[in-house]
């Protein structure tokens, strides 16, 4: 049986990937980013963030449970937050431990949705 420690793979759920293919066009038609190229880039740099450090984080237990408001996307959620440096942004990625094999994430916001009331961020501090 595998131990979740070793676990080094990330999938985006469907629904996440249309969510970063939607963001984009939101970053750049609402004049976040005045060129198409520099949504594109941001958006990626949040979906690397997240393959690569939700294992990191996993393992060194710096991720948190997900509060039971985001069961609504699965059981046994754990989430992982991301803000680059100089932004009001905070990315939170909410995933599951698939089949022992993969962490899947299931879920994104940022704390600019009413979803982020839900998170209870003292603890994830």
């Amino acid at each position: 049986m595998k131990n979740t420690s070793t676990i080094d793979h990330v999938v985006f759920d469907e629904h996440v990937k249309i969510l970063f293919f939607e963001l984009i066009d939101i970053l750049y038609l609402k004049g976040y980013f005045g060129f198409l190229d520099e949504a594109k880039k941001y958006v990626a740099e949040i979906e690397q963030y997240f393959e690569t450090e939700i294992p990191k984080l996993h393992r060194l237990g710096l991720t948190k449970k997900a509060m039971p408001y985001f069961e609504r996307y699965g059981e046994d959620l754990f989430f992982a937050a991301f803000r680059r440096t100089k932004t009001r942004t905070t990315w939170y990625a909410f995933y599951e431990i698939f089949d022992k094999r993969y962490f899947k994430v299931v879920h994104i916001i940022n704390n600019h949705t009413e979803e982020a009331a839900y998170i209870d961020h003292i603890s994830y501090l």
